[in-house]
C-alpha cells in the first residue's frame, strides 16, 4: 500500500515540477499555486473530518489564523516571512489545541455547530475592527486590518532572488513543496498504527474506547497535528498575494473545500487532491457565473453525497477491489463430506507456491470482529468469537446452527477448557467464562495499572493459556506476552511488543511462533515444553506491505503455519522454512483467524471482520464478517485445552 502511495506521488510530483516549464504563463502559475495551497489544507482537513471522524468546520479558521499572525509579523515587527511562517504554523497550533478543548468533549453534529460558531466568531472580530491601531501617514490601520484586510507585510522575495519574470516560479514551488509534504504526512498518518486508530474512531467508537485508545486525546492529537500543516498553508498563502483578509472565512470558500474533500473521496491518501484538481476546474468554469457559484457548489456536493458518497478516489478504489478477489478463475470444489487423498509423492511436485480459489462463507453474518476460532475434537463444533459485540458463537456444521453466548464486555482472546466453559482475556484481566449464562470470573490481571490491552491467545500442549497485550495507541513497543498455568499463575515472558497476535507450536514442541501485528513480523522461539520457557526470539517471516498485516494463525501436522493476513485478501501457508507454499485468496479484505476442523481436522475455518472498512469496501466485499470453511489437502493438529 505504502509503495504504490510513493508511486503514485512521485508520479503526480514529477507532472507538477514539470509544469512551469512546459506551461509558463503567469495566470497559470497562479491558479495552480492556490491549488497546492487549498490542497493542503483538504489534505489536512481530510485527516480530521475524513479519518478520524471529527465534524470540524474550523480548518479555514485555522488556515487564517496561520496567515495573519505571518503577516502581523511581517508588518509590525518587520520579521522576514521565512521566520514569520513557521511561528504563523506554531500560533495555528495552540488555536486548534484550544478550539479541540472547548469542541471535542462534545460529538457529532455538536462539533461541526460550535466549530463553525468559533470560525463565525472570528469572521465577525475582523470585520468589525474599526479601531484605530497605528497610523500609516494620514491612513488609520487597524490592528486585524479589518475589512480591507491585513496588507503591506512584504513577500518571500522571490522577485528580488529570481527577477520579476521567474518571481511566480519560486511561490509555485515553494507551494508544491509545502503540498508534497501535507501528502506524505497524510500517507504516513493513515497507514500507520496511529491512523488505525483514528479510523477506529470514527467507524466505531464502542469498539475504539473498548481497545483502549482515548477519543479526546486522539481527537485532539490530530486536530492538532493537521493544524501545522494548515497553518503553514494560511503562511504560505499570505506571503504569495501579500494580504490576509476575512474573506478566507466566508462561507462561499468554505464550501469550496468542503466538496474538494467530499468529491475526492473523504478519508482517503488521494481523495483531496483529486477532489481539489476537479473542483478547481469547476470553480473557474463558474468564475462568469459568480451569482450562481455558491448554488453550483452545494448542487455538487449534494450530488456527490447522495449519488457518490465515497467520492471519485472511492469509486476507484471499490471497482479495482471488486477486481481483486475476482482475478483467480473459480475452481471446482469438493463437498465437506468428502476428501480426496493426495497420490504418495504427489506433495513433492507441489509448485513453490500455489493459488487456490477465493472459499464461500459457511456462515454468512456481519461480525464486526471475528476473531479466535477454535475447534473442540469432543463436541465437533467451531467457537469463535465476535469481540465487540460482544459474544462466544458455537457453530455446529453438522446441522448448521450457531448459537451465541452474549458477554458483558469485550473478549480479546479465548480457549476452551477441559471442565467446560472457556477462558478469556477480557479488558479487567484473565478470567474464566461460563457458557451457559455468560458469567466472568477474573482472577488475574497482569497488565494493571498499563496502558495495554490483551490482544488474541491461545494454549499450549501442556494447556498454559498465552496471551499478549498490545499499546492502546497502536503504535508503542510495549505490550507483552503472558503464560497463564492451570495453576493461575501469570508470569510475563516478554516484552517490547507493539500488537501481539497469532500464536502456535511446531508438532515437535521445540518452537513457539508469536505475531507482532505492529511489526509485521512473525518470530520463532526456542520453547521447552516441559517448562513453558521461550528463549532467542528471531523474526521467522516479515510481511511484506503489500500483504497487509499477520494476524492470527495455526499449524498443521506438517509444520507449516497458516496465517490470516488483515488488509490482504488472503491467507498463507508458510513452511517450517518461512517461505510460502499456499495463497489462498479470500473474498474478504481482512480476514482474522483461523484453525483446522471437521472430522479428520482437514477443514480450514477462517474468521474475519468489517471492522474500519468504508462503504466502498464493504461493497467490494460484501461477506466481510463472515466465517469460511476451505477444504485442504492437508491436517492440522487438535487444539488444546486449558485444564482447569
Amino acid at each position: 500500500m505504502i509503495k504504490r502511495d510513493i508511486v503514485i506521488g512521485v508520479i503526480l510530483l514529477a507532472i507538477a515540477a514539470a509544469v512551469p516549464f512546459l506551461w509558463p504563463e503567469r495566470y497559470v502559475l497562479l491558479e495552480l499555486t492556490l491549488f497546492f495551497i487549498y490542497a493542503t489544507v483538504v489534505t489536512q482537513w481530510n485527516l480530521v473530518f475524513g479519518v478520524a471522524g471529527v465534524f470540524s468546520l474550523a480548518q479555514m479558521a485555522i488556515f487564517a489564523m496561520g496567515g495573519y499572525v505571518t503577516g502581523m509579523l511581517g508588518l509590525y515587527l518587520n520579521w522576514s516571512l521565512w521566520v514569520a511562517m513557521p511561528v504563523g504554523a506554531v500560533a495555528a497550533v495552540i488555536f486548534s489545541v484550544i478550539i479541540g478543548l472547548a469542541c471535542l468533549r462534545l460529538g457529532g453534529a455538536y462539533v461541526a455547530l460550535l466549530t463553525f460558531a468559533i470560525a463565525e466568531a472570528m469572521y465577525l472580530l475582523i470585520i468589525t475592527d474599526t479601531e484605530c491601531f497605528f497610523m500609516e501617514g494620514v491612513t488609520c490601520r487597524n490592528f486585524t486590518g479589518g475589512t480591507r484586510g491585513l496588507v503591506n507585510f512584504g513577500n518571500f522575495g522571490f522577485q528580488q532572488l529570481l527577477g520579476y519574470k521567474y518571481a511566480a516560479f519560486g511561490n509555485y514551488f515553494l507551494a508544491l513543496a509545502l503540498l508534497a509534504l501535507a501528502t506524505a504526512f497524510s500517507v504516513f498518518v493513515i497507514r500507520s498504527p496511529v491512523g488505525m486508530a483514528f479510523a477506529a474512531l470514527r467507524d466505531n467508537t464502542t469498539y475504539a474506547v473498548a481497545r483502549g485508545i482515548g477519543r479526546f486525546k486522539y481527537q485532539l492529537l490530530v486536530f492538532a497535528a493537521s493544524a501545522l500543516f494548515t497553518g503553514l498553508a494560511g503562511a504560505v498563502y499570505a506571503g504569495y498575494f501579500s494580504v490576509m483578509g476575512a474573506d478566507m472565512l466566508n462561507l462561499t470558500l468554505l464550501l469550496l473545500l468542503l466538496s474538494m474533500m467530499v468529491v475526492g473521496g473523504l478519508g482517503r491518501v488521494w481523495g483531496p487532491i483529486a477532489g481539489a484538481a476537479t473542483l478547481t476546474l469547476v470553480n473557474e468554469g463558474l468564475n462568469e457565473f459568480v451569482d450562481w457559484r455558491l448554488l453550483g457548489l452545494g448542487l455538487i456536493l449534494i450530488l456527490f453525497i447522495i449519488f457518490w458518497p465515497t467520492g471519485i478516489v472511492g469509486a476507484i478504489e471499490a471497482a479495482f477491489a471488486r477486481l481483486g478477489p475476482k482475478r483467480i478463475a473459480p475452481q471446482p470444489r469438493r463437498a465437506l463430506g468428502s476428501r480426496a487423498t493426495p497420490a504418495p509423492g504427489r506433495r513433492a511436485e507441489r509448485k513453490a507456491t500455489v493459488e487456490a480459489a477465493a472459499p464461500d462463507p459457511v456462515l454468512r453474518i456481519e461480525a464486526i470482529l471475528g476473531e479466535g476460532p477454535v475447534w473442540s475434537e469432543d463436541e465437533q463444533a467451531l467457537y469463535w468469537l465476535d469481540v465487540f459485540l460482544p459474544a462466544l458463537n458455537r457453530f455446529d456444521p453438522a446441522v448448521g446452527i450457531s448459537k451465541a453466548t452474549p458477554l458483558d464486555r469485550p473478549i480479546y482472546a479465548m480457549a476452551l477448557r477441559t471442565r467446560g466453559g472457556a477462558i478469556g482475556a477480557f479488558e479487567d484481566g484473565i478470567g474464566f467464562v461460563d457458557l451457559d449464562g455468560g458469567t466472568i470470573e477474573i482472577f488475574g490481571d497482569p497488565k494493571a495499572g498499563s496502558p495495554v490491552n490483551f490482544n488474541d491467545g491461545k494454549c499450549d500442549r501442556r494447556g498454559r493459556f498465552w496471551t499478549g497485550t498490545m499499546a492502546k495507541d497502536w503504535s508503542s513497543p510495549i505490550g507483552g506476552l503472558y503464560c497463564v498455568e492451570p495453576s493461575q499463575k501469570i508470569t510475563q515472558m516478554d516484552g517490547e511488543i507493539i500488537l501481539s497476535n497469532g500464536l502456535g507450536w511446531s508438532p515437535d514442541d521445540r518452537t513457539m511462533y508469536f505475531t507482532d501485528f505492529g511489526r509485521r513480523v512473525i518470530y520463532a522461539y526456542n520453547f521447552d515444553a516441559d517448562t513453558g520457557a521461550v528463549s532467542k526470539r528471531r523474526p521467522f517471516i516479515e510481511i511484506p506491505q503489500d500483504a497487509g498485516f499477520p494476524n492470527g494463525m495455526t499449524i498443521d501436522a506438517e509444520g507449516c503455519l497458516w496465517v490470516a493476513h488483515w488488509d490482504g485478501w488472503r491467507v498463507t501457508r508458510y513452511g517450517p522454512d518461512g517461505k510460502p507454499r499456499q495463497t489462498i485468496r479470500m473474498p474478504v479484505k481482512r480476514p482474522t483467524s483461523c484453525t483446522f476442523g471437521g472430522p479428520d481436522l482437514s477443514i480450514l475455518y477462517v474468521t474475519s471482520a468489517r471492522m474500519g472498512l468504508t462503504e466502498a469496501e464493504l461493497a467490494a466485499a460484501p461477506l466481510s464478517g463472515s466465517v469460511f470453511a476451505i477444504r485442504t489437502d492437508t491436517v492440522g493438529l487438535a487444539e488444546p485445552k486449558f485444564p482447569a
